[in-house]
């Protein structure tokens, strides 16, 4: 028998709809709570549609099983297969026989259940998700600048030690520390060695004096435990404080406060603990459930930077747990990915420990890509595939697309690897390159991960391809990346011509790097006209929408800094920038029947630039002051978060430009600073806020051209702000 290593596409095949088409890549399920006790569910993918369920949800069915799955380190048949059914939309529940990889992007709220406990029925009986398939969680939050500490030393704490018997010490919680620090020790992570039984004050010290990769910690746990305070109420008594984290001493517990204290963030984050709950008043209330220390602990720790966090979400077995933490630790520390480490370690623990639920007491939060030896994943052995299907690229191409959107730098840097590792097996599969669908995925990909060239590239080859399937929207991005890589190839021809300047060239050396730059320019020039006519195509045959008025107005606004050399120019890119936008902004009014600031924001900006900063009521047919008032009753936000980042945003783009034509920036820049960075931190991905930056940018340069020296000068200082803090 021939066994071909490539599947062969033939004619006449028919298809079945799936929500993807790939089992081997890493699926995306966006889980929300809301206020209606019901939950949101949404499958995040590559393509254009993304399917979306309300499930109403019963706290009281939910609870008792909640309550008893997580007080027991038995597993207890039946209950992980209830958890199922009532939690899961009925047509989401055919992922479970796919046995697919997924990912959960949760919530804070959401994260508060035992998705990983959760089992179907199939012909072998009731199968828990996580064991079928991989399954980790992702916090639905911003991602925080790259920022953890890569060096190489790990800290391990085991059974810290707690007197006044309160606390029997914990032998189990021995074994794992020393196995854990025997495995980072092999694997050449220093540091000090593992604090078993040591004080709190020794704990402290190790964590508030030393900087550590990885952070491994084995103990008893309490939530919301009953701590008598130094402090005295207003009769005089102590008062009493409420505390969740690990037990380091008598009377002492290691919480959020002090991790967040930390003089450098960890990489990786691992909580073990043995959970222990009291009330003052000995009623069970909602917090008595050990689940909300793994959740509480997890959610901060990620917000606070950290990479990749696994938190216990109730005691395990010594036995199962030793398991896990030896195969986790074996895979991860070798350069494994985390989902695969956390997969494998799962599987592991279930089949030498089936008795137990400690396989799935672990709620592992990571990108499931995310390796601690990115440096020695580079290569394209490294990341060789495998895949014998034009669809498997496809797929896996789409996840890398998703994954970028909210990648951090070195996230990003890894994503790059991996896509042009594909792309280069992809160079040996015959005629698969020449398929529309696949280049289209490569210039998504490429795009969101800012390789602006290799993405014009893919959709150019895309329109190219015989018998080609080309979205609409594709088109779109080919003009706004083709506008983008425009303004890329104009900032670095200025820098280059700059540097032909310094004294030390020869006039050989100044002759050709001058050349350079004006080929660069020139090229410039060419891509952004170039995107400004596909999208006036696109226009005249298919009408106008929002996304084509404002990606005409962004191109408008490229021209602009491209051409602001040339006054008559860039005064005519400046018109059609506002023309544009106001045409979006008044397209919103009328299909979408609500104030769309973003396009309101630019159009306003750009009158603005036009009359030299002196905007008044005779120079555009609107008010400034009532549009931008409009604009800011309409944005007002509450509650920063990743849901209302481009509402935030807005509302201070307004206050700025408010500032701007009043003459005020100098008076209102810090408070402006301030709110954008609080953004940054709460609510934006890196990819977000760069969006936000480049505005301001653009405001600086042509401000310092057509405005005033002095605004042009306030306007630099809030970049520099943005750029230096934000990350």
């Amino acid at each position: 028998i021939h066994i071909e290593e490539e599947l062969q596409q033939g004619e006449g095949g028919r298809r079945r709809v799936y929500y993807h088409e790939d089992v081997d890549w890493w699926q995306r399920l966006r889980i929300e709570s809301l206020e209606s006790e019901g939950l949101k569910y949404t499958l995040l993918t590559g393509q254009a549609r993304a399917e979306s369920r309300f499930q109403q949800v019963q706290p009281r069915s939910i609870d008792p099983f909640l309550k008893t799955l997580t007080s027991d380190t038995r597993s207890d048949t039946g209950i992980g297969r209830v958890m199922f059914e009532l939690l899961l939309p009925r047509d989401f529940k055919t992922f479970a026989s796919g046995k697919q990889d997924l990912a959960l992007v949760l919530d804070e709220a959401s994260a508060v259940y035992p998705w990983e406990m959760l089992e179907y029925a199939d012909q072998e009986g009731d199968s828990p998700l996580a064991i079928k398939a991989g399954l980790v969680r992702q916090l639905l939050t911003h991602v925080p600048p790259d920022t953890a500490c890569r060096n190489r030393k790990a800290l391990v704490v085991g059974d810290p030690l707690v007197k006044g018997g309160k606390f029997p010490q914990l032998p189990g919680a021995r074994d794992e520390a020393n196995l854990v620090h025997k495995l980072l020790t092999e694997n050449g992570y220093g540091g000090p060695d593992a604090l078993i039984r040591s004080s709190g004050t020794e704990i402290l010290t190790k964590l508030m004096t030393g900087k550590h990769e990885i952070l491994h910690l084995a103990g008893h746990g309490v939530v919301d435990y009953l701590l008598e305070s130094d402090r005295l109420d207003e009769n005089s008594r102590k008062k009493s404080v409420r505390v969740s984290g690990m037990v380091i001493g008598e009377e002492h517990v290691l919480t959020a406060v002090e991790l967040q204290q930390l003089p450098a963030i960890p990489t990786f984050v691992f909580i073990n603990c043995c959970h222990l709950g009291n009330t003052a008043s000995g009623k069970e209330t909602r917090l008595d459930r050990p689940n909300l220390l793994a959740q509480s602990l997890a959610v901060k720790l990620i917000r606070q930077g950290v990479c990749a966090v696994i938190a216990a979400g109730w005691a395990v077995d010594d036995q199962a747990a030793e398991t896990f933490a030896r195969k986790f630790y074996e895979l991860f520390l070798s350069g494994g990915t985390f989902g695969d480490a956390v997969k494998r370690a799962r599987t592991a623990a279930y089949d030498m420990h089936h008795g137990t639920n400690t396989w799935g007491a672990y709620q592992c939060y990571g990108d499931p890509g995310f390796a601690l030896k990115m440096q020695d994943r580079s290569t394209a052995e490294s990341f060789e595939s495998g895949f014998v299907s034009l669809s498997e690229y496809i797929s896996a191409i789409d996840n890398i697309y998703v994954d970028a959107m909210t990648a951090t730098r070195s996230r990003a840097r890894m994503l790059r690897q991996r896509l042009d590792s594909l792309v280069q097996e992809l160079h040996g599969k015959g005629s698969w390159l020449r398929a529309a669908k696949l280049q289209q995925a490569l210039g998504r990909a490429w795009g969101e991960l800012d390789q602006f060239k290799a993405a014009i590239d893919a959709y150019a080859k895309a329109l190219q391809c015989e018998q080609a399937e080309v979205f609409i929207s594709s088109v779109e991005q080919l003009a706004n990346f083709e506008s983008r890589y425009g303004v890329e190839l104009h900032e670095k021809a200025s820098r280059l011509k700059s540097e032909a300047k310094r004294n030390e060239l020869t006039a050989a050396e100044a002759k050709q790097i001058t050349t350079q730059a004006a080929q660069m320019q020139k090229e410039a020039k060419r891509l952004v006209n170039k995107a400004i006519c596909r999208l006036d195509q696109l226009i005249n045959v298919f009408d106008k929408s929002f996304e084509r008025l404002a990606l005409q107005g962004g191109a408008h606004k490229r021209r602009a800094l491209i051409y602001r050399e040339n006054p008559r120019s860039l005064k005519k890119s400046l018109k059609d920038m506002s023309g544009s936008y106001e045409a979006a902004y008044q397209w919103g009014l009328a299909c979408k029947g609500n104030i769309q600031a973003y396009p309101l924001t630019n159009w306003l900006a750009a009158e603005w630039l036009l009359h030299g900063g002196k905007i008044s009521k005779k120079d555009v047919r609107y008010d400034f002051d009532s549009l931008l008032a409009g604009a800011l009753s309409h944005t007002v936000v509450e509650k920063i978060n990743s849901e209302s980042f481009w509402d935030a945003i807005q509302e201070n783009d307004c206050r700025l430009l408010r500032a701007l034509k009043s003459s005020s920036l100098s008076e209102h820049k810090e408070r402006i600073a301030d709110t954008y960075l609080l953004i940054r931190k709460q609510a934006s991905s890196a990819r977000q806020f760069r969006s936000v930056v480049e505005h301001l940018q653009f405001l600086q340069i042509l401000t310092h051209q057509l405005v005033s020296e002095d605004v042009a000068s306030d306007l630099k200082w809030l970049v520099r702000q943005l750029t230096v803090n934000a990350g």
